[in-house]
């Protein structure tokens, strides 16, 4: 008869044999988007909703905008990047029963109902955005007493970013697409408040369109929703234009946007007085003024430039390379220093990985159909349901939760499996009792729910 022989120092023996059965009622993986929804509910998400649209529903239609409308941010937020994710997702029998969605619409009525949109509703969703955002500023400053630190410069990063189109939908095109040469594709353009890491404002456009087009349009319409405060736009060179910058200074605002380098710029930079960067050795900065082509005025540049090594040459051709120094050239109206305004800018990086994470972590632009304006609306959805994760965690005020990229927030907090179980006429969902970020995940539902949600041991 053999013996079984066991080693002490395994950490794991034989695996056991499993029984599968499909038996499980009332359960979920995604309870942590059930607080999102009562988010939206509890700040008056479809009040505003019906204000700003005044999209009369089809009185043959099982499903209003509204409800089509929050049922795509869920769903948006909680993973779903396609028509079918969106109604995979609003399946859930444990969604459906707390959150009262008596019937969920298949991926073709879906596209049949977004297809629906005119332009002036896609405006009235920016302005939707806008409204959410004003309610949540408006509470955290009377929590807070206020948004930002008034000593401080209070930066709004504008940027655009090409998202690739496999196939000929409606407002595709080919444009600059330097990953994917030649392929079509969406050109949005984008704000991001420092702050908050939140989007301001965001509209998709065509694939050829050139990265400043329509900016002057889309900066008064974010002006108009933002409160009577000087802010500071960033942006790079793409936005380097007379017409822009005359349109801030009359709106007060400052900026510091990058320059585009042409022979009589380079030349006024070799004319310039160059003097060393306090404690930075190898940096040197300076002052002047210029007026380009059809400027009415002179304006303020500031430059710093870098001694590059000699093995290193050449190496940094982006950051205009020449004469043995590496340049950077801004524009402002703001009492910078030259390393001052460098080192802010260089602050904006950050900009772009709020893009990225918008892009590739809350579906912005990637649930598509073969309209464009359909494809505009679902953008919007995408842009709240990312702005819904920065509103929570601005409330909330965990330190996490405002610090967590999006797939982080959704992998420990909003894919938290539950069981829904009725007893004595109350719905009572059973957590895990113990899991990792449990006071973040508690943080989430105390703002999601208020009173409505409470935790028993």
């Amino acid at each position: 008869m053999s013996e079984k022989k066991y080693t002490k120092n395994l950490s794991q023996r034989q695996s056991k044999n499993v029984k599968i059965l499909a038996a499980g009622k009332h359960q979920t993986t995604q309870s942590g988007i059930i607080a999102m929804c009562k988010y939206l509910e509890r700040i008056g998400f479809k009040q505003l909703f019906n204000k700003e649209l005044k999209k009369p529903n089809n009185p043959n239609s099982k499903y209003s905008y509204c409800e089509v409308f929050m049922l795509t941010i869920l769903s948006i937020a909680d993973g779903a990047e396609s028509m079918e994710g969106i109604v995979y997702i609003g399946q859930d029998s444990v969604l459906r029963k707390i959150l009262s969605w008596i019937y969920i619409p298949c991926a073709t009525t879906l596209s049949r109902i977004y297809k629906r949109f005119k332009i002036q509703d896609i405006y009235n969703l920016e302005s939707l955005n806008h409204s959410l955002r004003n309610l949540i500023w408006k509470k955290y400053i009377r929590r807070k007493g206020s948004l930002y630190n008034q000593e401080e410069r209070t930066y709004i990063d504008i940027d655009s970013t090409v998202i690739t189109v496999y196939g000929k939908q409606e407002g595709v095109s080919k444009g600059y697409n330097p990953k994917q040469k030649g392929k079509y594709s969406y050109h949005p353009l984008i704000a991001f408040f420092a702050n908050t890491k939140e989007i301001l404002q965001a509209t998709l456009r065509t694939g050829a369109c050139y990265t400043s087009n329509g900016i002057i349009g889309f900066c008064q319409q974010l002006f108009a929703s933002l409160p009577n405060d000087k802010f500071i736009i960033r942006a790079d060179s793409g936005f380097f234009s007379g017409d822009f910058l005359s349109f801030l200074e009359k709106k007060q605002q400052g900026y510091l946007i990058k320059v585009k380098i042409n022979k009589k710029l380079k030349q006024l930079l070799y004319q310039s007085k160059w003097q060393f960067v306090p404690n930075m050795p190898g940096w040197q900065q300076c002052i002047f003024e210029y007026s380009c082509d059809k400027w009415k005025h002179r304006r303020k540049f500031i430059a710093v430039r870098e001694i590059i090594q000699e093995e290193s040459f050449g190496a940094s051709i982006i950051n205009y390379t020449f004469g043995k120094y590496n340049y950077f050239c801004y524009v402002t109206n703001e009492y910078y220093t030259p390393w001052m305004a460098h080192k802010a800018y260089g602050k904006r990086a950050t900009c772009e990985t709020f893009i990225d994470e918008a892009k590739n972590q809350c579906a912005l632009a990637k649930i598509r159909t073969n309209n464009f304006l359909a494809n505009s609306a679902l953008f919007q959805a995408a842009v709240i349901a990312y702005n819904s994760f920065r509103w929570m965690a601005l409330d909330s005020n965990n330190k996490k939760l405002k610090t967590w990229e999006i797939k982080t927030i959704r992998l420990f907090i909003i894919r938290v499996s539950a069981r829904l179980i009725s007893k004595a006429r109350q719905l009572i969902l059973l957590i895990p009792k113990n899991f990792l970020h449990m006071f973040v995940f508690k943080d989430w539902f105390r703002i999601g729910g208020g009173n409505n949600f409470s935790f028993v041991s």
